[in-house]
């Protein structure tokens, strides 16, 4: 994906996605998966990732609403990682 399309992509306001710009803005190196995957995968995938952040105390930004976004309405799938992302 081109640098500048994904920059255009990340026009939300909430802190994760002013957050991404600016690391992408600052040089920052974007990945970027090829595919797609059931919604409830990915939903099992960042509950577990919520779950681990939260026993160990470690903040995250909106991964709760990650958790949330792929089971959505009208969400039957979404990107699929080529390498896990943190």
């Amino acid at each position: 994906m081109e640098r500048e399309l994904l920059e255009r992509l990340l026009v939300g306001n909430d802190e994760a996605s002013v957050a991404a710009l600016a690391a992408l803005r600052r040089g920052g190196f974007p990945v970027v998966w090829d595919g797609t995957a059931p919604a409830e995968q990915l939903a099992l995938i960042y509950g577990r990732r919520l779950r681990h952040t939260r026993l160990r105390g470690i903040e995250t930004t909106n991964l709760a609403h990650a958790v949330e976004l792929p089971t959505a309405p009208g969400r039957s799938c979404c990107s699929s990682p080529k390498t896990a992302a943190g």
